[in-house]
């Protein structure tokens, strides 16, 4: 349901600027957050290479900063380091979870003064497939780079959709991200559509796929995944096909009611003089 509320009318900018903040303390005084970020652990799929790894961050980062990388700029280490892309890395670290966290009880309330709690699980950037478990549950999947991801209860989120909250426990808890390669994926995709889609306006003929410019050393079909293109090379810079979790990443339970403030849509606008009127957008989840 999306509502607009205007009509809001204050003598002075930074009362108008208020109002915003009030309503967005409001929406998150009902939110206990919890930040994945930090340290973690990935591997490869073989299980040959684990090493520690940095969120936010890529594999190419945590494998240069565990010295099984060296300058991947020098030389010809673009070509070199390929297999990096082509592997599957699988990010996993563990969480501790307090009562807060569990629909028994949080700061003193009891659980029939709440409608219900929901555990979510938000990504702010995941690059790009991957399968997300939580205690060997899985909880979801990803395949859009540029999508922030909200893993949710009993909420519908215009991007995905899973259960957490049946998947967390009081105590020790295990998240797991398993990548699938970028590469892969994008070739596999490919092959599965019934026509010659062209990725690049250069080196195709009407049945058949090249690669771009061989100079550039890239791989094929970035136009079948959502990723930032030039990862699989440009013709300004070389092919690096990341994985891992490039923004933050967060668990939160949100003590919701019956209709809960799911985004805001503000906007400012000048009356006359001192006097301004707020419009706020909201969109509500019943």
């Amino acid at each position: 349901v999306h509502l607009q509320v205007a009509a809001v009318f204050v003598h002075s900018l930074m009362r108008a600027l208020g109002v915003l903040l009030l309503v967005g303390l409001i929406y998150h005084a009902y939110c206990d957050v919890f930040p994945l970020d930090g340290l973690w652990v990935v591997a490869n799929r073989n299980g040959s290479i684990t090493t520690s790894a940095t969120v936010p961050g890529n594999i190419f980062t945590d494998l240069i900063d565990a010295n099984i990388l060296s300058d991947p700029y020098y030389g010809y280490n673009d070509v070199e380091y390929r297999w990096v892309g082509m592997d599957n890395w699988t990010y996993s670290r563990q969480f501790t979870v307090e009562s807060a966290f569990t629909e028994n009880a949080h700061d003193g309330l009891q659980p029939s003064t709440i409608a219900h709690l929901e555990d979510l699980l938000e990504c702010d950037g995941i690059d790009t497939v991957s399968t997300i478990f939580i205690n060997n549950k899985r909880v979801g999947t990803t395949n859009n780079m540029f999508l922030q991801v909200s893993v949710v209860a009993t909420v519908a989120h215009p991007q995905y959709q899973f259960d957490v909250t049946s998947a967390v426990v009081v105590g020790v808890n295990n998240i797991t991200i398993a990548f699938e390669s970028a590469i892969t994926y994008a070739n596999r995709k490919a092959s599965e559509y019934p026509y010659v889609l062209p990725y690049t306006g250069k080196y195709f003929t009407a049945t058949e796929l090249t690669r771009d410019d061989p100079s550039q050393n890239g791989e094929p079909n970035r136009n079948f995944i959502r990723k930032e293109a030039s990862s699989f090379s440009w013709d300004w810079g070389p092919c690096f096909v990341p994985q891992g979790i490039w923004r933050n990443i967060r668990l939160f339970t949100i003590h919701s009611t019956a209709i809960r403030f799911d985004n805001f849509y503000p906007s400012v606008s000048q009356v006359s003089g001192t006097n301004f009127q707020v419009t706020i957008g909201v969109d509500l989840i019943i």
